[in-house]
């Protein structure tokens, strides 16, 4: 009797030294220890909190520990709004990768077994739903891009989390699950795509209600400096931002890289008015758009062919047609106390519609603006472009926060196949969005303005019907309209200035 108590004894003891081994071996959200940003992130009662990071961060380590805390009830950073049951949705890439093998690892590792159902994963996790179960009744649905919409609809959720950048339309559509119960979201992610829809309306927004967080690889305190220098070392500049420091960058390469805000973005000017002034050459410049922004510029030129772009119109075309957009540039006009010396479009203006047998060049000139059709040979307007900031001869006045904007997202497209990248040459044209701005530039520098003595009168090749309307001058608006504001109206609608 006596040895068998012993052997008892011995078996307890070494159950115990193997339940340590393996409590090592797989920790738990207990033993978590998060790094400063890693703690604000937790800490933060914001509806959105953006993680973004680099590679090895500990974005998706934070992400799966916030989900913990919010599935179990248990939050050390924060009293949570909603007792248990909570239910919650991850949402990862694809089934085949994300899911299995990011998502799963780090909720296996953080969540202890025992606030699962049944104490396991096994009969906690159904497999034909993806729906993780808690012993609390709080729930885990698992989503990913690959999914239809649909799919995305329906269920009333306390909060979402987003491992990496998924489509707009998803988070769009999560964003409606959350208002039921005034839940909450978070996105942990590396910008490894660029210059996507989460720079301008997550990342640059000034939105109260979203909480950034910005992490390098170098605020993880458990890396291998060594080990991170291999691998930097294989990266190109801009893969080496993404991945590393977790910085937006522009896969394709900016196409105005020599364009510096610092530069070239000047205080608010008006070009004087005297005689004897250098800057007695200005142009206008447009780019139309009928769903997209029609965008304008106003440009003056001095005598040393220094050009400072210092006004615009930016307007989408939702709901406008041309004698709106007419109306608002003879207004800026009437402002600025004279029309430009000409006007330079886009040349596709020119083509008619084959029902009504007009075109927008044709509207234009009826509602008393002339322009003349630009050069289109894309690259060498971007090559005219460059070279005139890098002579440090445009500027641009702080008055036009469209074109800035525009010039610092102005891209290279790219190939949608992320293996095309590095198995195809780069492409060699603009991609096309964000660009209305930058075109209408191009559009002004190809027209080579030259300092003349304001004689200068170009072509414009427009049919006769249309040109006997300029002449007649006929008013596109109440010629009252503005009387009051300007004392003055439009010399393109036979008035005096």
């Amino acid at each position: 009797m006596p040895s068998k108590t012993k052997t008892t004894e011995s078996d307890f003891l070494r159950g115990i030294a193997e339940s340590l081994k393996q409590v090592v071996r797989q920790p738990d959200i207990n033993f978590y220890q998060p790094h400063e940003k890693q703690q604000a992130f937790h800490s933060s009662d914001a509806f959105g909190r953006l993680f973004i990071g680099g590679n090895r961060s500990g974005k998706t380590w934070s992400g799966g520990a916030e989900g913990t805390f919010n599935a179990t009830g248990k939050h050390p950073y924060k009293t949570l709004k909603w007792d248990p049951p909570i239910r919650g949705r991850v949402v990862t890439t694809d089934f085949l990768h994300g899911l299995p093998q990011i998502i799963m690892p780090v909720l296996k590792m953080w969540i202890p077994k025992a606030e699962l159902r049944g104490n396991s994963w096994e009969k906690a996790y159904d497999k034909i739903l993806r729906v993780l179960h808690f012993k609390n009744g709080s729930t885990i649905q698992f989503s990913s891009h690959e999914q239809e919409l649909d799919k995305f609809a329906g269920d009333s959720l306390h909060w979402i989390w987003f491992d990496e950048e998924p489509p707009k339309h998803i988070f769009t559509e999560c964003m409606m699950r959350l208002i039921d119960t005034d839940g909450y979201w978070w996105m942990t992610m590396t910008p490894v795509d660029g210059m996507t829809w989460t720079l301008d309306e997550i990342y640059e927004k000034n939105n109260e209600n979203i909480f950034k967080v910005e992490v390098d690889m170098d605020d993880n305190p458990y890396l291998n400096e060594q080990a991170k220098q291999r691998a930097f070392d294989l990266l190109s500049p801009e893969e080496r931002k993404a991945r590393k420091e977790g910085k937006y960058v522009s896969l394709g390469g900016m196409i105005y890289p020599e364009f510096s805000k610092e530069k070239h973005v000047i205080p608010m000017w008006t070009p004087p008015m005297a005689e004897d002034t250098p800057w007695k050459l200005w142009v206008a410049s447009m780019d139309h758009g009928t769903t997209n922004p029609t965008a304008w510029l106003w440009c003056a030129i001095n005598k040393e062919g220094v050009k400072v772009i210092w006004d615009e119109y930016y307007q989408d075309g939702f709901e406008r047609v041309v004698s709106d957009h007419a109306k608002a540039v003879h207004k800026i006009n009437i402002q600025h106390g004279r029309p430009p010396d000409y006007n330079v479009g886009d040349p596709s203006i020119k083509h008619r519609d084959p029902i009504v047998q007009s075109s927008i060049q044709i509207e234009y000139v009826t509602n008393g603006i002339p322009i003349v059709l630009g050069n289109n040979d894309v690259r060498a307007g971007i090559i005219m472009v460059k070279e005139a900031f890098r002579a440090n001869k445009l500027f641009i006045t702080e008055n036009c926060p469209n074109l800035i904007w525009e010039l610092g997202r102005y891209r290279w497209a790219v190939w949608k196949e992320r293996k095309a990248l590095y198995e195809k040459n780069k492409k060699e044209e603009p991609q096309k969005k964000d660009d209305h701005a930058c075109d209408a530039l191009r559009y002004l520098i190809a027209s080579r303005p030259e300092v003349d003595d304001g004689s200068f009168v170009p072509h414009i090749d427009v049919p006769l019907e249309s040109s006997n309307a300029l002449m007649a001058g006929e008013p596109v608006y109440d010629e009252n309209e503005d009387e009051d504001q300007f004392g003055h109206r439009d010399q393109h609608l036979g008035v005096e200035y």
